[in-house]
């Protein structure tokens, strides 16, 4: 397949779609223009598909396959469901958007879906940059993994090249003659191109590492690493430098560091191989260096030989070789000339068979009708005359004339008959002395024709023998032993080069396989010794008897490591079919063994009897039971061998043996009787063997029984953990919620500790049997026992991490028992059981966690701005502490509290609410101490607050005098409003709204960041079953593993921190868990579409927030004796005026009013506040503000913010 076509082929699509994809212009109300806009995106990625099937179906047509064809099979499929799926959706959204619109232009849900079709685009850009990115990365690998190989090769052949020089005994670095100087050139040039091939690799392996950066295969980083940590650039160099200077044996040694390297890095770069899968391509490797090893010793036994069998023709000439050749191809063709002519006279002797045969059966059965007439025309003659001998009795002469003529007419009849049937016999006989003379003439013309044929073959192997005796003679005379010498050569380098390549399996196999390893090193040194010994400068016989003991003792070396790596192979090869209910089939074959053994001895004692009583003729046909019984052995002991009994299979070919010998003895008329009762013992052991191995296979069906037994157990608790789990979350006390939640944490604790119980029953069952997964139950119930005290203490947000925990152990267990039920079904000749959906409930398990996911962010990301108003609003009072503290200096109280109070506003910034409420308890004890030791001067006063509403609202001042006056600001995001007097707030007051905003943290710990850890555990438990389980048994790809497990690891934490209401923590575990379920979902889509692990990366999502900011002012004076001042804050566009004694809608807080001492206090919570919004559209909000807006799309944005924001109205 060409799989560079299809590389393009692929880009020029994909990259279409992403060009297509990428949003466009989007100014104002043109939604009717998105909306076509996506509409041919749509219908542009379903031509893309169908021009793929065009192509699918062209390979098809051809008949070619491979994985280039799978991987565009899999981007069809791929493409497919985005054209049909989430394209469709993203048209209708738009569609929607479009109608609300028109029914309202500052419709909210328009926004939403506006944002909704946005994030769907972005995901469908994702898909095609993932699928891309794969396809490239396979490709790269592939192709890399194939060039470092053959750059090895190359590395091995110049190094082989250098040792054959380097071990020239005339080899002079100082005078070299031409032909080494040639070879050293040759060398010289090679190793200098490896070297620049090479580097380019290096730089391509840098190139992939930075594109697979985050990716779970990290094959090309660990190359790169390989090659710099073993500096593969420094020792091509190197044998550069080495071989320029002709010192040939060191460059030998950087050589083969090189080679090694390149073919380790080759394997890095290949898939990666199990233990097993490497020990078998190992075993093929082996068998050949064997192979090739008995072929050197067997040319080295043949050296210096006499006799000169081992020429070939490709020894002679050129001319010699043509004339041979065309004197084999007249053989041949004199052969087929022979063959064809026996044919055709084999078939005219048939055909004539047939019909002299046809004739005789004619004749012969009109003899045999002439005869059945003869005997009717005599039986009608007896009855003629029984009636003439009655008419005489009766005297009646005229019946007795009339008869009598009858009687003559019947006996000539008869003679005719008679005549008749002589001629057709004679007719008959003539037929068959026809057919014998006939077979006779045809039997001697085919003899005769087929000895001429023979005398032509025969002439020309003579002719052929003869050239080749010719030329035999000549080149033995003209060879001689300068032949030898040449052969004693190639065969030295031969050895040479197969004991380099054998040390390098070896170095391979020392992990896998340690014990042939170490035989194969052993067998190195022999085949060394064994080049050097025909190295030597010694006669080719003395060579001769020099290398063969070496070569000798290196194959009994390679035949060692052979045999231990078949070993350790068959101990951990699991391919070996076995045939299913292998307990019935084994049980079947014990009763046809026992069949054989009763059949045997029965036979035993018949043939006792017939002996006793000299019965030879019965003893003979005793040997056709005999026979039988040997012919039901044998297919015994086949069944057993495919059983794997080696034992009985053994005892039954052994008794099958013997029994061939009594019927041997049998068939001669005589009995065997020892033959017999061996024959009768083997089969017992057979027997014994067998029912050893069915109380083995029955022990093992009854721990699988016990097991499964266990897991129908364990799978309930699981399913009422994740039910208490789903129980526990949702009882976690709300804002404002109604209902007790005390109530429900104590009926939950009871439900949860009946549960614990019989976990823990359950891990006291299954110690035995199954000690880890007793292992697992005991931590789970331990979890449960936990959790069931803090729901009994009322804090079901404490419970859930010991909830989520508990649940993971029981999967954890769960996996354990199922992957030792799987093994002993394979034992038992079963299949362990798969669900062909796993990749579905995979994604559908990882969507819910998903979904989850950003309940809890979206929770949290509330949870983060009313902690961001509360931070606004605890910092204006820290203000108005610290300013009034300036003007009390004595009041040391004072500044206790207005310090205390901006630590807390610091904490609420950051997120961290347990410490920001100590702080403001802190503050509140000592505004009270103030407020206790200081008067509160009447008409003065000060009141400040603050609240921030996510959304679009107005800013608005108020100030109020004893006079008349009003002032108006504009601007976006921040709208302040002031009115300047002398009054000043007392500690009181102070008190009182830091008493305001602590309940509202407390309430914000309470039900906002720790309502969070629910959804939380909620997604845990939803991929607990994945996470806890192994790849080779729920089905999913490595990376979705790693990603899963990454992701339980990340949400425990989350859920930890948002349990004890640390805000910024939770966030952060909850992005990292959110971006690790992604990648899982990702790859799991992959494998769905049937593409391999991914080697690229994905687009990842951050997490930002942007505000737009402004300022409106509104001022406020009259003619009086005090002034006061309020500020509000909110986010968006308005227009904010101020108005005296009334409330701006900007969300200003509970502590502006009308001027004095004691303004009237204001709900904290504005009508725009971010958690009054439809949980969908919260939802919407969340998501779109992880992503930087374009530009084309902010004015949508801002409307929609603007329409939340104008919902707010004056009180």
């Amino acid at each position: 397949m060409n799989a560079p076509l299809n590389y393009l082929l692929a880009v020029v699509a994909l990259f279409s779609l992403l060009q297509f994809q990428a949003p466009g212009a989007f100014p104002g109300n043109l939604l009717l223009n998105q909306e076509r806009k996506q509409q041919r995106i749509k219908d542009t990625t379903q031509r893309t598909a169908e021009q793929l099937d065009l192509l699918i179906d062209e390979f098809n047509r051809n008949g070619l396959q491979g994985s280039d064809l799978q991987v565009i099979k899999a981007i069809r499929q791929v493409l497919g469901q985005l054209s049909k799926d989430q394209m469709k959706e993203i048209v209708n959204l738009l569609t929607g958007a479009r109608e609300d619109n028109k029914k309202d232009p500052n419709s909210a849900g328009a926004s939403v879906k506006i944002l909704n079709a946005y994030a769907g685009q972005k995901g469908v850009i994702v898909q095609l940059h993932r699928i891309l990115l794969e396809y490239q990365s396979q490709v790269a690998l592939f192709d890399l993994a194939r060039l470092v190989k053959e750059l090895g090769n190359r590395q091995t052949t110049n190094l082989h090249e250098a040792i054959s020089l380097a071990s020239s005994g005339a080899f002079n670095p100082g005078s070299p003659t031409r032909s080494e100087q040639i070879s050293l050139q040759l060398q010289s040039a090679e190793q200098e191109a490896l070297g620049g091939e090479v580097a380019s690799v290096v730089n391509k392996l840098k190139d992939l590492s930075k594109l697979t950066v985050g990716s779970p295969d990290q094959r090309p980083t660990k190359a790169l690493q390989y090659a710099n940590e073993s500096k593969l650039n420094d020792a091509l160099q190197k044998a550069v430098d080495e071989i320029k200077g002709k010192r040939v044996m060191s460059a030998v040694s950087f050589e083969k560091k090189s080679r090694d390297t390149l073919w380790k890095l080759a394997k890095i770069l290949e898939p990666e191989k199990g233990d097993l899968e490497q020990m078998v391509e190992a075993l093929e490797r082996l068998e050949d260096i064997i192979d090739k090893e008995a072929e050197i010793e067997q040319g080295t036994e043949k050296l210096d030989k006499k006799d000169n069998s081992k020429i070939s023709t490709k020894d002679f000439p050129l001319h010699i070789q043509k004339r041979i050749e065309q004197l084999e191809k007249g053989i041949r063709f004199s052969e087929f000339n022979k063959e064809e002519r026996i044919k055709e006279l084999k078939k005219v002797e048939k055909i004539e068979q047939n019909a002299l045969n046809s004739q005789e059966q004619i004749a012969s059965k009109n003899v045999e009708k002439a005869k059945e007439q003869l005997e009717k025309e005599k039986e009608q003659l007896d009855k003629a005359k029984e009636q003439l001998e009655k008419a005489k009795e009766q005297n009646n002469p005229q019946q007795i004339r009339n008869l009598e003529n009858q009687l003559r007419a019947k006996e000539s009849q008869l003679r005719g008959k008679e005549n008749q049937l002589r001629a057709k016999e004679r007719l008959l006989t003539q037929k068959k002395q026809l057919k014998e003379r006939r077979t006779r003439q045809l039997e001697q013309e085919t003899e005769r024709e087929s000895r001429v044929l023979n005398q032509r073959v025969e002439q020309a192997q003579a002719r052929l023998d003869q050239t080749f005796n010719q030329a035999k003679n000549q080149f033995v005379q003209n060879q001689g032993q300068s032949e030898a010498e040449k052969k004693t050569a190639k065969l030295a380098k031969e050895q040479g080069e197969l004991a380099d390549l054998t040390n390098f399996l070896g170095e391979e196999l020392a992990e896998v396989a340690p014990q042939a390893s170490e035989a194969i090193e052993q067998s190195t040194p022999e085949m060394q010794e064994a080049r050097d010994a025909l190295k030597e400068n010694k006669s080719v016989a003395e060579r001769r008897e020099n290398a063969l003991p070496r070569e000798r003792a290196a194959l009994e070396k390679l035949a060692e490591a052979r045999e231990a790596l078949i070993e350790k192979i068959t101990e951990s090869e699991a391919v070996a079919e076995i045939p299913s209910d292998k307990i019935k089939s084994i049980e079947n074959l014990l009763d046809q063994v026992k069949e054989i053994k009763e059949a045997e001895e029965s036979l035993k004692e018949a043939t006792a009897e017939a002996e006793k009583a000299q019965n030879d003729s019965e003893l003979q046909e005793k040997s056709a039971e005999q026979a039988e019984l040997e012919a039901k052995t044998g297919e015994a002991a086949a069944s057993a061998e495919e059983e794997g009994i080696s034992e009985a299979a053994a005892a039954l070919a052994e008794a099958m043996a013997s029994m061939a010998e009594a019927g041997a003895d049998l068939a001669a008329g005589e009995n065997s009787p020892q033959a017999q009762q061996k024959a009768i013992d083997k089969l017992g052991e057979a027997e014994q063997a067998i029912e050893n191995e069915l109380e083995e296979l029955k022990n093992a069906a009854e721990e699988l029984a016990n097991i499964n037994d266990l897991i129908e157990k364990i799978e309930p608790l699981i399913e009422d953990q994740t039910e208490i789990n789903e129980s526990t979350a949702d009882s976690i006390p709300q804002q404002n919620q109604g209902e007790n939640p005390q109530q429900a944490s104590e009926d939950l604790a009871e439900t949860q500790k009946g549960l614990q119980e019989q976990t823990s029953d359950l891990a006291a069952e299954a110690a035995e049997s199954a000690p880890e997964a007793s292992n697992e139950l005991g931590e789970a119930s331990e979890k449960q026992e936990t959790a069931s005290n803090e729901l009994a203490q009322g804090d079901p947000a404490g419970a859930t991490p010991e909830q989520s925990g508990a649940l993971n152990d029981l999967n954890e267990a769960k996996a354990s028992l199922e992957e030792r039920a799987a093994e002993l079904a394979e034992s038992l000749g079963q299949q362990s059981p798969t669900d062909p959906s796993a990749l579905s409930e995979a994604a559908a398990a990882i969507a819910e966690a998903q979904a989850a996911v950003a309940e809890a962010q979206e929770t949290l990301a509330e949870a983060q701005n009313a902690s961001n108003e509360l931070a606004a609003r605890q910092k204006a009072l820290a203000e108005a502490v610290s300013e009034a503290s300036t003007n009390s200096p004595t009041d040391p109280a004072l500044t206790q509290a207005a310090i205390a109070a901006d630590i807390a506003a610091t904490e609420l910034a950051f997120g961290d609410l347990p410490g920001a409420i100590e702080q403001m308890e802190a503050a509140q004890n000592a505004l009270g101490e103030a407020a206790e030791g200081a008067g509160q001067g009447e008409g003065e006063g000060q009141g400040a607050g603050q609240g921030e509403g996510e959304g679009q609202g107005e800013g608005q001042g108020e100030g109020q005098g004893e006079g008349k006056g009003q002032g108006e600001g504009k601007g976006q995001g921040e709208g302040k409003g002031q009115g300047e007097g002398k009054g000043q707030g007392s500690p009181s007051e102070f008190q009182s709204e830091q008493n305001a905003i602590k309940e509202l943290t407390e309430q914000l710990a309470a039900a906002g960041i720790a309502s969070a850890a629910a959804p939380l555990g909620q997604a845990s438990d939803a991929i607990s079953p994945l996470a806890s389980g192994a790849p080779s048994s729920n089905g999913l790809p490595p990376s979705a593993q790693s990603a899963l497990n990454q992701a339980q690891g990340s949400l425990g934490q989350a859920q930890s921190a948002a349990s004890s209401s640390q805000g910024a923590s939770a966030q952060s575990g909850s992005q990292e868990a959110s971006a690790a379920l992604s990648q899982a979902a990702a790859a799991v889509a992959l494998a769905q579409a049937g593409l391999g692990e991914g080697e690229g990366q994905g687009e990842g999502q951050g997490e930002g927030q942007g505000e737009g900011q402004g300022e409106g002012q509104g001022e406020g004076q009259g003619e009086g004796k005090g002034q006061g001042k309020g500020q509000g804050e909110g986010k968006g566009q308005g227009e904010g005026q101020g108005q005296p004694s009334e409330q701006g809608n900007g969300d200003q807080g509970n502590y502006a009013g009308t001027g004095g001492a004691k303004g009237p206090k204001r709900d904290e919570r504005g009508t725009s506040k971010f958690i009054g919004l439809p949980k969908r559209e919260r939802g919407t909000l969340n998501q779109s503000k992880s992503d930087a807006y374009p530009a084309e799309y902010g004015s949508l944005i801002q409307q929609y913010l603007k329409n939340l924001s104008d919902k707010a109205t004056n009180k």
